[in-house]
């Protein structure tokens, strides 16, 4: 018996379209499992919004592009990508320090600088955990 296929092609921006199949019969488990290649933390979508966000400048980017550079810092783990990723998430809390996710995220920032000292400039542990509690505070669903 052959399964039923359903194809849905994904536009992001210019970029050209992700094909996506989805077996169905009942079966949603790999419904899961796809959207969760699409949307999850390191799926299609964030990978494909962190490769646009690479091409500006820290201090232009919108709150929610510096995200992506955390993104890229934790896919590669990479001195580069950490600095971008701190200049970046700085230069986000400078322009919306309303925004508690991004508090959060620079505090995991500094316990991971503090670890492993990708920078040589100073993120004290209680500074990261202050962050991150910040974060917490502001937003408690989305931590």
């Amino acid at each position: 018996m052959r399964k039923a296929l359903e194809h849905y092609y994904l536009t992001l921006g210019r970029q050209d379209p992700v094909r996506i199949v989805i077996h169905f019969k009942g079966e949603k488990l790999r419904a899961r499992k796809v959207g969760g290649v699409i949307g999850d933390v390191f799926g299609v979508i964030p990978r494909q919004l962190s490769r646009e966000s690479e091409r500006k400048p820290p201090e232009s980017i919108e709150t929610y592009e510096a995200f992506f550079r955390v993104y890229k810092y934790n896919v590669s783990m990479t001195k580069g990508a950490f600095a971008d990723a701190l200049a970046a998430m700085e230069q986000a809390l400078a322009r919306d320090p309303a925004c508690g996710l991004a508090w959060s995220m620079l505090g995991n920032l500094y316990a991971h600088n503090h670890t492993l000292g990708f920078v040589h400039r100073e993120t004290p542990l209680e500074e990261a955990v202050a962050f991150a509690r910040k974060g917490a505070a502001m937003e408690p669903r989305n931590q």
